[in-house]
């Protein structure tokens, strides 16, 4: 990734950790809105606050130039909408030798930006003609923000005053939020942006699984949290005792050479030795012809996959009841397959079986599976280099 991509990323997840920040510190039901008419809007009885955030760690000293647009935006608002006296204008702005706090924005320095030859801002300079400067500075703040790991620990420090534990934080509710806003900010409709304190609350000790999405695997804790959940599958991975079955979502199933390596691999670790009692079980969400050559695959690589078809016909009884197997005499040597395979529309006989330990949901938009007595595990990662991680089938994991 270079290094201007790399800065556009922190500054996205600088903005979800003040926006994530501003909610934990507001009261319980003020309404928060991400992409509102700045990047954050907060509202309350008597006053609306709309927030641009900066995220400028390669400019290390402030320069007037820096914030010519954010200004300039906040301006155009102020000229196009004259009759909002309630609403007041921040920019929240981090610079890396910058002292925390409000910064003064003076009158000559508003003159100077609107007399600006650069091209880039000439259409907003002419929008903006006329501007009572007064009046909008009356209602303007500059505040120079919080390092990104400080705000971090802003965060950490306000969840554990709403009873959250520090490791819970680290390995579910900080990656969780993040996710949360992350999602909160695409929303359709300024109606879907709006968020309270209360309600994020409440999902946060509602979802106890780990939701990840590219964001979260860009946050600068996903690489103490991906150790971290691997280190909490290791020993119910690890049994040779326990059933497990591994429902794949549609974006990991349609990685065909990624997909059958992974099934390959699995097999190779955890199910090769004689002393392995039970075969796994993977769904994948696929075309019937996808499914068919995932299927080939497998066969071509050695591996004898179990689908409960009868011609092009899948029988859920054939499939629940156990397959062939190889004896000698009463003795049952090994079953005569490796695994057993079935695709998404088929996925409801999974809810039929008893005799499930674990099932690793691979992403989460696979959600009407609830197997009785099985432990879940969700694992919303988006590369098989997080999972062949997570599953013990490598040392290192790289970033995509």
């Amino acid at each position: 990734m270079d290094r201007q991509a790399d800065h556009s990323i922190k500054g996205f997840l600088y903005q979800f950790l003040l926006t994530i920040k501003l909610i934990l510190d507001a009261p319980l039901d003020t309404e928060i809105t991400c992409e509102g008419i700045e990047d954050i809007d907060i509202s309350d009885e008597d006053t609306i606050e709309v927030i641009q955030c900066k995220y400028h760690e390669a400019i290390e000293n402030f320069t007037l130039s820096s914030i010519y647009k954010p200004v300039l935006l906040m301006m155009r608002h102020f000229v196009q909408f004259p009759g909002m006296t309630t609403l007041n204008y921040r920019l929240y702005a981090f610079f890396p030798n910058e002292p925390l706090g409000i910064k003064a924005l003076a009158k000559a320095q508003c003159e100077e930006i609107l007399i600006s030859k650069d091209k880039r801002f000439r259409t907003y300079i002419e929008q903006v003609q006329g501007v009572d400067l007064d009046a909008f500075l009356a209602k303007f703040q500059f505040q120079i923000g919080h390092k990104y790991e400080e705000l971090v620990e802003l965060i950490n420090l306000a969840l554990i005053n709403e009873g959250f534990k520090p490791e819970e934080i680290d390995n579910i509710i900080f990656p969780n939020l993040i996710h949360y806003i992350s999602e909160l900010s695409i929303k359709k409709t300024v109606e879907e942006r709006k968020v309270t304190k209360r309600y994020i609350l409440q999902k946060l000790r509602h979802q106890r699984k780990l939701l990840v999405s590219k964001w979260v695997e860009e946050y600068s804790g996903f690489n103490k949290l991906i150790k971290n959940k691997k280190e909490l599958l290791h020993e119910p991975l690890n049994s040779r005792l326990r059933r497990r079955a591994f429902i794949f979502n549609k974006f990991l199933s349609e990685k065909t050479e990624h997909i059958v390596t992974f099934i390959k691999e699995i097999l190779q670790k955890y199910y090769a030795s004689d002393l392995s009692r039970y075969e796994p079980i993977v769904c994948l969400n696929l075309s019937d012809d996808d499914f068919n050559r995932i299927r080939k695959l497998l066969y071509h690589q050695g591996i004898i996959a179990w689908d409960g078809y009868v011609a092009d016909e899948f029988i859920p009884a054939r499939f629940i009841n156990s397959p062939p197997v190889v004896t000698i005499g009463k003795k049952i040597i090994k079953p005569d397959y490796h695994l057993k395979i079935i695709n998404r529309n088929n996925i409801g006989v999974l809810q039929a079986l008893n005799n499930i330990d674990d099932y690793y949901v691979l992403d989460s938009d696979i959600t009407e599976v609830v197997i009785p007595e099985a432990r879940k595990e969700v694992l919303n990662f988006t590369s098989f280099n997080y999972l062949n991680y997570i599953f013990q089938l490598r040392r290192g994991y790289e970033h995509e």
